[in-house]
């Protein structure tokens, strides 16, 4: 725990360090300009409320600020009393303040808190061309621009790991899925303009204009040829438009460094499939064939899941064997087993929390812990934990525990859950985005079905009116069904041999338990017997339902390829293109606000990037570098914008002053004084809310 303490500390000191050094650069760049038009400068300060220490030379280093001595030291000069010549002292202290995320340049007549502290001496701000002032305003975002190429060209020499443009999982119902994208189809572009990486996927679908379209240019997984495919994204919970993808999976299982985070992976793979398989196995071969790479990234070879996806959703039953290499070198195969593919009913509701509701014939599984996140470890809940209350609903189905958490936003939820066959009751906190702070699982292995609405599955969903929630069907046509995915199976199966006959079902039924704290999961109960007829037309859709292998290959880290220039020449190209890329992402994101496209849940504020920031420093000097490079051009683009009290503001002011002859009104820029620091204060105040909230949380 201390050592786990010390990291932390360390790496945020690693990021405000960083995050001085964007500052620093942003000043540095006033400074010389402002030193090559000839203005006086006051002060150089890293960050505000007070200096930690000052250094002016002539007088040395200081405790606090140096100001005060200098002024006196002036004053004793002009009226003959100082033995000591303030010409041979700088009039510019460089000060280091208590608070270091920001910073300053104090010129002799310009001050951006008091727009009428001008000055006609000829070696003031005010006294110079309005073009040199332009230039001194508009150095700081240019230094920053320069600095972030800088970064991406020390990352692109070193290289970095980027997910590529293959598609892992489509998500049913969204618009990928609608579109025909395929898992394991590579992106080669968007709207005609080249891609390489997933995340440039993720920026295009994020920030495409409201009703908008994507065209991309897809290659199939093992194929030469490409196709034109038109997606249109819409928004998620999290106000972000996107197409329902994720990136590939790769063929290595993950491994963590603190033991209490590899307890939970063990877990969260266990519960997956993979017991047995140490952590940070690489899969090698499937069904004793070995796994070929595909080409990505100007040629590069990377080895992705996909053929074990293949095999599982293509096998009759659903199962393929997975040969392992554990880091220590011995092998380990297994069998795996994919999820049964269950019947769809989209849904319209924009409210809803997904795009389409899954059931067989009416039931479903219940909700189960994938994986838990900071707040919800905190609250209680584990890895393999099974929902049996959510709030008011009784062993409900993912999408009728989602919806009941998410009404509880900002509140406590009352929850019952089944933690390896033990039950306890929890009352977990929603965050305001209506999130507890785990991954959604799916529990197959639970002898217990939810029950979705009749109203909603209709027709094919007869087991919706005659089943209870909670209620475990422990044999259809006399084959015993211990579990919810031996039961999908077995329906499946019959529904195949029926070949679009009507089908009758009898199940064994018994009723379910009361989910409370004092029950144990093995109550005994009385089964009855009931019949279904499932006609023909729907016989065939079960019949033609086959296996999902998203949740096995969830299991894997994502894939990733590393992009590393030649030269260093190719370095700058590459640095110069990715702040390129980012200045035009980053004006276009303030766009998609603008009208709607994106959601300012999205922004994040001081604290959201410390601790954003935290956790990237762990991933080695590259990826901090690679982040750095990221705030200092959204720091150049924000300062440029044209508001009031930033640089941007100052810079249109200047136009104004250069196109009429006159500089803008004092009173008109005391008024837009107030006006941007009563702006970006409420910004300040919204973003760290939003940053509080999802620390809380555990989203950041």
């Amino acid at each position: 725990m201390l050592i786990d303490l010390v990291n932390q500390a360390w790496n945020l000191l690693l990021i405000m360090a960083g995050f001085g050094l964007v500052v620093f650069i942003h000043e540095l760049g006033h400074f010389l300009a402002a030193r090559w038009a000839g203005i006086r400068v006051h002060a150089f300060a890293i960050g505000f409320f007070g200096a930690i220490c000052s250094y002016r030379k002539g007088m040395g280093l200081r405790m606090g600020s140096s100001e005060a001595e200098y002024q006196q030291l002036l004053k004793n000069t002009n009226d003959g009393s100082s033995p000591t010549d303030s010409s041979t002292i700088s009039p510019t202290e460089y000060r280091l303040n208590w608070f270091p995320l920001g910073g300053y340049v104090k010129m002799l007549g310009q001050e951006d808190l008091d727009p009428a502290a001008t000055s006609n001496l000829p070696d003031s701000y005010t006294a110079k061309p309005v073009w040199k002032r332009m230039v001194v305003i508009s150095a700081g975002v240019i230094m920053n621009i320069i600095l972030g190429a800088f970064l991406f060209m020390a990352v692109y020499l070193a290289g970095k790991p980027e997910s590529p443009a293959v598609v892992g999982d489509v998500l049913p119902g969204e618009p990928a899925a609608i579109a025909g994208l395929m898992p394991g189809d590579t992106i080669e572009a968007i709207n005609g303009a080249p891609i390489t990486t997933f995340e440039e996927l993720f920026v295009a679908s994020a920030l495409c204009p409201p009703a908008g379209e994507l065209e991309l240019r897809v290659r199939g997984f093992g194929s030469d040829e490409s196709r034109l495919v038109t997606v249109d994204p819409t928004k998620n919970d999290s106000g972000l438009q996107q197409i329902g993808v994720f990136p590939a999976a790769s063929v290595r299982l993950p491994d963590a460094r603190r033991d209490r985070d590899r307890a939970a992976l063990r877990t969260a793979l266990d519960a997956t499939g993979f017991a047995g398989v140490p952590l940070g196995s690489t899969l090698t071969a499937v069904n004793t064939h070995p796994i070929e790479p595909i080409t990505v990234l100007d040629g590069q070879p990377l080895v992705i899941a996909h053929p074990l996806r293949v095999a599982l959703e293509t096998s009759t039953d659903g199962r393929a064997t997975a040969g392992f290499t554990a880091p220590g070198g011995e092998t380990v195969d297994i069998d795996l087993t994919a999820h049964p593919e269950l019947l769809e009913e989209p849904l319209d509701d924009d409210d809803a929390p997904f795009a389409a509701l899954e059931h067989l014939l009416g039931i479903a599984p219940l909700m189960t812990v994938l994986l838990t996140q900071d707040a919800g470890e905190q609250a209680g809940l584990r890895a393999g934990d099974t929902f049996l209350r959510v709030g008011d609903a009784d062993f409900p189905s993912r999408e009728q525990a989602v919806e009941q958490i998410q009404a509880r936003a900002g509140a406590l939820v009352p929850i019952v859950i089944d933690r390896a066959g033990e039950r306890l009751e929890l009352r977990p906190p929603v965050d305001q985005n209506g999130r507890v702070g785990f991954q959604i699982g799916t529990a197959w292995t639970s002898p217990h079905v939810a029950v979705q609405p009749a109203g909603v599955v209709g027709d094919r969903g007869p087991l919706a009116e005659l089943i209870a929630p909670g209620t475990r069907i422990s044999a259809v046509n006399n084959q015993h069904t211990p579990d919810v995915r031996t039961l999908a199976r077995t329906i499946a199966a019959l529904a195949r041999d029926a070949d679009g006959t009507p089908l009758e079902l009898r199940l064994a039924i018994e009723p379910p338990p009361t989910p409370t704290p004092t029950d144990t999961a093995t109550d005994a109960l009385d089964a009855e017997l009931i019949t279904v007829v499932v006609p023909g037309g729907l016989t065939s859709e079960l019949g033609a339902l086959g296996w999902q292998a998203d949740g096995l290959l969830a299991g894997f880290e994502l894939a990733q390829a590393t992009v590393k220039a030649d030269t260093p020449w190719h370095a700058l190209v590459l640095g110069v293109d990715k702040t390129r890329r980012w200045l035009a992402r980053t004006y276009l994101t303030f766009a998609r606000l603008a009208d709607g496209g994106a959601s300012t849940r999205t922004l994040r504020g001081p604290v959201g990037i410390a601790a954003l920031g935290s956790a990237v420093a762990e991933q080695g000097w590259v990826e901090l570098a690679f982040f750095l490079g990221l705030i200092s051009v959204n720091l150049a683009v924000i300062n440029f914008l044209p508001l009031p009290i930033l640089d941007g503001g100052q810079f249109v002011m200047l136009m104004y002053e250069g196109a009429t002859r006159r500089p803008v009104p004092i009173a008109v820029q005391s008024a837009l004084t107030l006006a941007g620091l009563a702006l970006i204060a409420a910004i300040f105040i919204f973003v760290t809310a939003n940053d509080v909230g999802r620390l809380l949380s555990g989203q950041l």
